[in-house]
């Protein structure tokens, strides 16, 4: 058997153990999440090329307002050999808006539906720009449509009123033809007569 003051020591020595040392602690550092790093990417050719073109557009109209008639007429037949692409569509619709003759602007406008209606790859780039020309034509149609209706208006007061004044002169030479009335061809006779006896 051991010595009871060996089991004495032993404990005294876990109780000191058990005291003194503490527990580790583990520091933990708060996580940071890091956004994400967003690589700038410069213009595509594409659209590039594409606003390019929408500035071309853009030149071409003002250019197309100083036109004459004939040379938007050849303008519209040398597109008329091009492709059906979105660009060439809107620069025909540009032409017979600037033509304005008979129906010209209804013309522009299909076009311009055309346009919007194409699935050629490019074709979104151009929709912002038919939707707007699109918008401008139709009110210069209902324009277009309030000057005709006046014009026709005054037009039919100008005839109503030369009809008035041609039956107004046929009742004047009517009236010029017409004998005149005795009894008025007598009093205007009394009229002009100078009085009996009145230069004694």
């Amino acid at each position: 058997l051991m010595n009871p003051n060996y089991y004495l020591a032993f404990g005294c020595l876990l109780l000191s153990a058990c005291h003194t040392i503490a527990p580790r602690s583990i520091p933990i550092s708060p996580q940071v999440c890091n956004p994400p790093i967003l690589e700038r990417t410069g213009p595509s050719t594409l659209t590039t090329a594409g606003l390019d073109d929408l500035n071309e557009l853009l030149t071409y109209q003002r250019t197309a307002r100083q036109m004459n008639s004939a040379d938007l007429v050849k303008a519209i037949a040398d597109l008329n050999l091009e492709t059906r692409r979105p660009k060439d569509l809107i620069e025909k619709a540009i032409l017979y808006a600037s033509l304005r003759g008979n129906g010209d602007l209804l013309r522009a406008q299909n076009l311009l539906d055309q346009s919007l209606k194409s699935t050629e790859p490019d074709a979104e780039l151009y929709k912002p720009l038919a939707i707007m020309l699109n918008a401008a034509y139709g009110e210069w149609r209902r324009q277009d449509d309030s000057i005709d209706k006046l014009t026709q208006q005054v037009r039919d007061g100008q005839k109503r009123l030369d009809q008035l004044n041609e039956k107004l002169d046929a009742l004047k030479n009517i009236e010029r033809m017409l004998p005149a009335r005795p009894g008025v061809a007598a009093q205007a006779g009394k009229t002009l007569a100078p009085p009996a006896g009145g230069n004694q």
